[in-house]
């Protein structure tokens, strides 16, 4: 084979060039590739981010309302708190005692159930359950014999134990109730009540309480997953002098049922306000307020900036509180004035907005300085 003309030699080298050029455009086409990847990658984050600081908002939203709802389940918490203390009083046992006295219980109980939930205290000799006179209908309560004295002190820590939506009061038969006499808070307008027949209304208790003085509401407690009547509520008077009345109705059989009746405190009686707070909370507001209604109810407190009222997310309902946004700081002050005042057949509950447990104003600021 002869040797390469000098012509051949140059179109080897435009080949090779051209295949330089190829590789070096493959590579670049390779590395934008890359580069649109990439970029790609970082529009996805940003989008990705913007969705997640969207979200971010309703969040703390919820949070809010959340808590504001604690607000006014603080009620009932405070009622429950009351009742088990009730519940709880010891009774001093007499020597020997073999039986006890056990109260607060369904008229639907019967013996066997009885038997089961005291049977891990020791054997039980007889069951009596006490009935009505006249009407010869069972009255809520029964006494239990045991053989040995031992096991009635086992059954005393069944107190407070729920059977068949009641907790139990259980006694030893013949003991000397310790009970601590109640210490009415200042200015108390309120009076618990409790240990009521399941089967009780509204104007029942109205009617029994009504020689006390002029009632500004009642509101029976009800268990807050299922919506039924846990047995007891509170009275709201106009004045302070009727809920020293209503005391002397302690023990009053309503219904079957020797009903117990205790004052009740003010937990927001030393509450302070926020630096600069223009919010209030208002609680136990009627499911039927609307916002011109409770607008119009504060208007002379100062000019409004807004209310919202907290609704229910499923049905769109109430939940019975909300919020009042003034204009100035002052115009709060002037808000909590009107705590007990009678809208719509219920009295009021005032706060400052940003105090702990009532969520909204406070409470959202802060949320902001936190890191996600």
């Amino acid at each position: 084979m002869g040797a390469k003309t000098p012509k051949s030699e140059k179109k080897m080298k435009k080949v090779k060039k051209a295949e330089e050029e190829i590789k070096k455009n493959n590579s670049d086409s390779d590395d934008n590739v890359k580069k649109e990847k990439r970029s790609d990658e970082k529009k996805a984050a940003k989008k990705l981010k913007k969705e997640a600081k969207k979200e971010k908002s309703p969040k703390r939203k919820r949070t809010a309302d959340e808590q504001a709802e604690k607000e006014e389940e603080s009620a009932d918490q405070t009622l429950e708190e009351k009742e088990n203390a009730t519940l709880n009083e010891d009774s001093e046992k007499p020597e020997g005692c073999k039986t006890i006295f056990v109260g607060n219980l369904s008229f639907d109980i019967d013996e066997g159930t009885l038997g089961d939930t005291f049977k891990d205290c020791g054997k039980i000799i007889s069951l009596r359950f006490v009935e009505d006179k006249k009407t010869g209908n069972f009255k809520g309560c029964v006494f239990i014999e045991f053989e040995e004295t031992e096991s009635t002190d086992k059954a005393m820590k069944l107190v407070g134990k729920e059977i068949m939506g009641r907790s139990l009061t259980v006694e030893y038969e013949g003991g000397k109730k310790k009970r601590i006499p109640s210490e009415k808070p200042e200015g108390c307008k309120t009076v618990f009540v409790g240990n009521l027949s399941f089967d009780i209304d509204e104007n029942t208790l109205r009617d029994a309480f009504k020689v006390c003085g002029k009632i500004m509401s009642i509101r029976f407690v009800k268990d807050k997953k299922t919506g039924d009547f846990k047995g007891f509520g509170f009275i709201d008077f106009k004045n302070t002098e009727s809920t020293d009345q209503a005391l002397q109705l302690a023990d009053t059989d309503i219904k079957g049922r020797s009903i117990i009746v205790e004052y009740v405190g003010d937990k927001k009686k030393d509450t302070k306000k926020p630096e600069g707070c223009k919010t209030a909370f208002v609680g136990n507001l009627s499911h039927d307020i609307d916002e011109d209604t409770l607008r119009d109810a504060f208007k002379d407190c100062g000019a409004i900036a807004s209310v919202r009222l907290v609704k229910d997310r499923e049905s769109g309902k109430s939940k019975g509180f909300g919020f009042i946004e003034f204009e100035d700081t002052e115009s709060t002050d002037k808000a909590l004035k009107m705590v007990g005042t009678e809208i719509m057949g219920r009295a009021l509950r005032v706060d400052y907005s940003g105090v702990k447990g009532t969520g909204k104003g406070g409470s959202r600021r802060r949320s902001k300085k936190r890191k996600m």
